[in-house]
């Protein structure tokens, strides 16, 4: 049995290897991430907010793939850090939630570990040019067929 194809003779399963190494990335994150303080999904939210600064908490959620009810609790935790403001709109308004210029230096920080994380597991991947990669992985993501 090949462990490529699983013994189905067919080829690679794209799927599979593209969660084994989403698992592998997410560690590697994990650990790279945390003596900045943040979690790959907090860095998501920094990342997603510095995008597009008047994101609704549900289209966070959705755009960092976790529940809307887990994104109150981890932008509390991010503003609790100095990292985001977070201001109600009016009596019965939405939430706004903005980064500090501390949120937005901890930001470039992570997007210096993430970059050498791209570059080191591109070197892995000969032949393979890093933004076509990107690309097209980003469009399968959020090609919307998994929602």
């Amino acid at each position: 049995m090949d462990d490529t194809d699983g013994g189905w003779g067919s080829g690679p399963v794209l799927g599979y290897a593209v969660v084994r190494l989403a698992h592998v990335l997410g560690r590697r994150m994990e650990r790279d991430l945390a003596p900045l303080g943040l979690t790959p999904t907090g860095f998501s939210a920094l990342f997603q907010l510095a995008a597009r600064p008047d994101v609704s908490a549900a289209a966070l959620a959705r755009a960092i793939l976790i529940t809307p009810q887990s994104v109150g609790p981890l932008l509390d935790g991010l503003a609790s850090s100095g990292l985001v403001t977070r201001e109600r709109t009016g009596p019965r308004g939405a939430i706004r939630t903005r980064l500090t210029g501390a949120g937005r230096e901890r930001l470039d920080d992570a997007v210096a570990v993430v970059r050498r994380l791209d570059e080191e597991l591109c070197a892995r991947l000969p032949g393979v040019e890093h933004a076509r990669l990107a690309a097209l992985l980003g469009d399968a993501a959020d090609g919307g067929w998994a929602t």
